[in-house]
Parts: C-alpha cells; sequence; structure tokens
C-alpha cells in the first residue's frame, strides 16, 4: 500500500542525519591528530567560561615538551606524532572532566583547572603533571625530553582569556630558561623582564 507512510524510516534518516552533523561540528572542534580541543576552541570555551563565571580562581596551565625537535630529528616524525598522541591522551587523563584541555599547535598545550580553592591545589596538580610528562618521556631517554608549564590564575594574573594566555605564556619561557622540566607562575615582575 502506497498511502502508508513508514515514519520508522523517516525518523531514522533525520536522527543519522543529526548524528552525522555533530560529529562534523565535533570534528571541527578538535585537534585532528592529539584528539584534544584545537586552540581556537579551547580559547572560546575558556572565554565562555570566564563570562559566566567570574567569581571562582581558575589555573590556565601552558604546558611545552622540551627538546621535542630533538625527538623529531633522531626518530622522525611518525614517532614523534605518535609521542604527541600519547603525551595529549595523558594530559587529558590529568585533569577532571569539567576542566578543559587543548592543543595550541606543535608540542605546545594548554589547560584550564577550573574552580580551584588555593595555590597549593595548582602546585600539587603541576607537580602531578611534570611527574605524568616524566612518564611519557620515558622511553626517549637518550634525547632528554621534559616539559615546562608556565601558570596564570584567574583573575589575579588576568580577567580575559587573552591576557591569562599570555601571561602563563610568559611564565612558561621563564620556565625554559631557568632549565627546564619545572613548573613557574606568573608574578607581575615577570612583565618587566619580557
Amino acid at each position: 500500500n502506497f498511502n502508508t507512510f513508514d515514519t520508522g524510516y523517516y525518523s531514522k534518516n533525520i536522527d543519522k542525519e543529526k548524528l552525522e552533523e555533530q560529529k562534523l561540528i565535533l570534528a571541527a572542534k578538535m585537534d585532528k591528530m592529539t584528539m584534544v580541543l584545537n586552540r581556537d576552541t579551547t580559547m572560546e570555551y575558556i572565554r565562555q567560561i570566564f563570562e559566566k563565571d567570574d567569581s571562582s580562581k581558575h589555573a590556565l596551565f601552558m604546558i611545552d615538551v622540551d627538546n621535542f625537535k630533538l625527538l623529531n630529528d633522531t626518530y622522525g616524525h611518525i614517532v614523534g606524532d605518535e609521542f604527541l598522541i600519547d603525551f595529549a591522551a595523558e594530559l587529558k587523563s590529568s585533569f577532571r572532566e569539567s576542566d578543559i584541555v587543548g592543543r595550541v599547535g606543535g608540542d605546545e598545550f594548554f589547560a584550564l583547572m577550573r574552580d580551584v580553592q588555593d595555590r597549593d591545589t595548582i602546585e600539587m596538580k603541576a607537580r602531578e603533571l611534570l611527574e605524568t610528562i616524566q612518564g611519557v618521556c620515558k622511553p626517549y631517554a637518550d634525547v632528554n625530553l621534559s616539559g615546562s608549564i608556565g601558570i596564570a590564575v584567574y583573575p589575579e594574573s588576568g580577567k580575559s582569556i587573552e591576557a591569562l594566555y599570555l601571561r602563563a605564556d610568559t611564565a612558561l619561557y621563564q620556565a625554559k630558561r631557568e632549565g627546564k622540566n619545572k613548573y613557574i607562575f606568573f608574578e607581575k615582575q615577570q612583565e618587566k623582564m619580557s
């Protein structure tokens, strides 16, 4: 009978199309290789958090792999890519579901730790991250990989994602200058130095 309308068939197709559309939207927000959020999406999500919740304290971590170029030069880009995929997965599992983890590009990542009570909690996370990074770097001991971390705290280090990003980045480069494999908090005097 041509007059009977198979509603089940049509609703299944619509559901399938919606699912495909959602997959495309998600894919556009992800860094294709590491499957963490890409830089623009991370910045946008953090911006939204600051707009909705300006009374809490949050910490922005800028995380960079020390001597990554040497890993690529020694083992090749395929091994380098595999390392970054592992590194991103470990980084993501180090943070809570409510936190945000993204890739800036290359071997640089950033993460927002939301609703932190005090500096001790942030320092504990930074030490834990350095240990996690050392674990991922262990198989490549001959190229001396490690991690440097710069931290800026909202709202005292800045009230916008752009200000916080810049200051966490300043602290990151100070950590690199001071011998790598460490974390440094942004302090006001660092602005005068850079």
